[in-house]
């Protein structure tokens, strides 16, 4: 009985030592697993990011230059039938020379759209007036007409929607816009 509480007298702090070492390195090597997997995915993170940033400005300079082009300048100072042909040219010379854009619209200051086409495999669609939408409710467009002009805007990555419903196939999609402004006329909007 004697050596038995002796045994326990002495073992029991050793004992205790022991479990508290253990649970100090497991909660450290956790810690450090864990902050090595967090700059892993990190640095997967700011690749992506970059990789993002580079394919996106090609985008950003189209718009930039399609804001200043002739024909898209002509319509937005006089916008009736022959002068939104030109712009319609413009648009149809983007879509085709960049085959990832699914669509180019001019949308007024009141957020209804005046001029689109649609991408499609046989060439650009130019939308009829009856099919040109209001589009003041959708994020991007409501969040484009607050900036100062020649600002770009780049949309979270979403899925399309017309008339209020996804449009097939899913694909996720970004959206550029740049606000117009006085430089082409007084129509305004963005592109």
């Amino acid at each position: 009985l004697f050596v038995k509480r002796d045994f326990l007298r002495l073992f029991a702090p050793l004992a205790v030592l022991v479990i508290a070492v253990a649970i100090v390195l497991t909660a450290h090597g956790i810690q450090v697993e864990t902050q090595r997997h967090l700059a892993s995915q990190s640095h997967f993170a700011d690749v992506a990011t970059t990789s993002v940033a580079q394919s996106l400005a090609p985008v950003m300079r189209h718009l930039r230059s399609l804001a200043h082009e002739a024909p898209v300048c002509a319509a937005l100072q006089s916008p009736a039938s022959p002068a939104l042909d030109g712009m319609a040219s413009a648009f149809s010379s983007l879509l085709s020379r960049n085959p990832s854009y699914t669509q180019a619209r001019w949308v007024d200051n009141d957020g209804r759209e005046r001029m689109r086409l649609d991408a499609t495999p046989g060439g650009a669609r130019r939308a009829t007036p009856t099919q040109l939408q209001a589009k003041a409710a959708r994020y991007g467009v409501r969040d484009a007409l607050t900036l100062p002009p020649d600002a770009l805007y780049m949309s979270e990555l979403d899925l399309i929607t017309e008339h209020g419903t996804v449009k097939g196939p899913r694909r996720p999609m970004f959206r550029a816009a740049i606000r117009l402004g006085p430089n082409c006329g007084q129509a305004g909007g963005v592109l």
